[in-house]
This record gives structure tokens, C-alpha cells and sequence, in this order.
């Protein structure tokens, strides 16, 4: 996965499902951030996460798969999942970065995420290791997101920058709330992924 442009964002996350969201958070740090890669990088079950309705984790590898496939700079990354037991993000990036010295990291949320930061474990390893970028989401105000920014950056001596686009408001999991209520969510999931979801009866659909 290495490559001569050596800025490579992350998109990690359970993905269950990968929903446009996804895609157009990656594609906006990609253009902003001129990232020779993102590689998306699914975990198994994070331990700071109960998810009812997971799939299985061959499921979410091949939605991954079929929603990134048009394009040339997002990688999938089994990164995370060739490790046993939980994930935490401050270890993988520890473990990239000895693997791959040369290359910077861009590790790529959402709003939501950065107003939990603090309670990550190890957010300060996290912070040495990449520079994170955060994607305006749900409701969280652009103000309240800068007065965040702002606050982290001097308490981890962070590297912190916010990605410039719409808000986003899709969700895994309201997309699985409405699937199994058999309702429709072709605005919120690429086409392949929503005939795989289907083909494959995921979610209760």
C-alpha cells in the first residue's frame, strides 16, 4: 500500500454499511488535502462500541469493496482486521507508522467523533501520529465545532483542520433502522451496495 506521494488518509470505522457519506467525506480530504491514497480500513467490533445488526465481517469487507471500485485513489485496508481482540486507533497508527516511517498519516472523522476525542484511548499518542481531519456531521454547529478544534489543538498540541463541504447526515446506523423497516434508502448507499444488501438479505431487508 505504499505509493510516492506519501499523505495517506485513513477512513476507519465498522462501515456496516459504507454509505455515501463515507465516500463523500473521503473524496472532500482527498481534493482539500491533495492525499495520494485514502485507504478505508474497517475494524472488527471496537471495544467502546455495542452495534446491534452487525454483519459479518466478510459482508462489510465486500460493500467496501463494490463502493470504492470507481475509484483509482481509495484502497481497501485490512489493516485492522488481521489483528485479533479489539482495535484502538492510537495502536494502529503507532503500528503504521513503524511500518510505513515515510509516510504521513490523515486520520479522517466526523464531527461527532472529535467531540469524544478526549475520552479515545490514548488520544495523545493519536494526535503525535497524525494530522486528523473532521468532517462537519448530524448536530454539530460549524461554531461549536471551531471552539473544539480550537480547544484540542491546544490541549494535544494537535494537528487539526476541518474539511470544507455540505454536513453530513447519513448514518450506518439510521440506514439500518430503515432497511429493516423495508423503507427506502437508494439517496444514502451506492447502487451496488444497496443490490448486494439486498442479494445478500442483510439487515432484515
Amino acid at each position: 500500500m505504499s505509493c510516492p506521494n506519501n499523505k495517506i488518509g485513513i477512513m476507519g470505522g465498522t462501515f456496516n454499511p459504507i454509505h455515501l457519506g463515507h465516500i463523500q467525506i473521503a473524496k472532500l480530504a482527498l481534493e482539500q488535502f491533495y492525499l495520494s491514497k485514502i485507504w478505508f480500513m474497517p475494524n472488527k467490533i471496537p471495544e467502546y462500541k455495542t452495534i446491534e445488526n452487525i454483519v459479518e465481517e466478510k459482508h462489510r469487507v465486500s460493500m467496501i469493496k463494490l463502493a470504492i471500485e470507481n475509484y483509482d485513489k481509495f484502497e481497501f485496508s485490512p489493516f485492522e482486521l488481521e489483528r485479533e481482540g479489539y482495535t484502538y486507533t492510537y495502536e494502529t497508527l503507532l503500528r503504521l507508522k513503524n511500518i510505513y516511517a515515510d509516510n504521513i498519516f490523515y486520520f479522517i472523522m466526523g464531527a461527532d467523533s472529535l467531540i469524544t476525542f478526549p475520552t479515545w484511548k490514548n488520544p495523545s499518542i493519536i494526535a503525535e501520529n497524525c494530522v486528523i481531519l473532521a468532517a462537519l456531521r448530524d448536530n454539530i454547529d460549524e461554531g461549536g465545532m471551531d471552539c473544539k478544534i480550537k480547544h484540542l489543538k491546544k490541549m494535544y498540541n494537535a494537528e487539526i483542520y476541518k474539511l470544507k463541504g455540505e454536513k453530513m447526515d447519513i448514518s450506518s446506523n439510521n440506514i439500518r433502522k430503515m432497511l429493516s423497516n423495508k423503507k427506502n434508502v437508494s439517496s444514502m448507499l451506492p447502487q451496488n451496495v444497496l443490490e448486494y444488501i439486498k442479494e445478500h438479505k442483510l439487515y432484515d431487508f
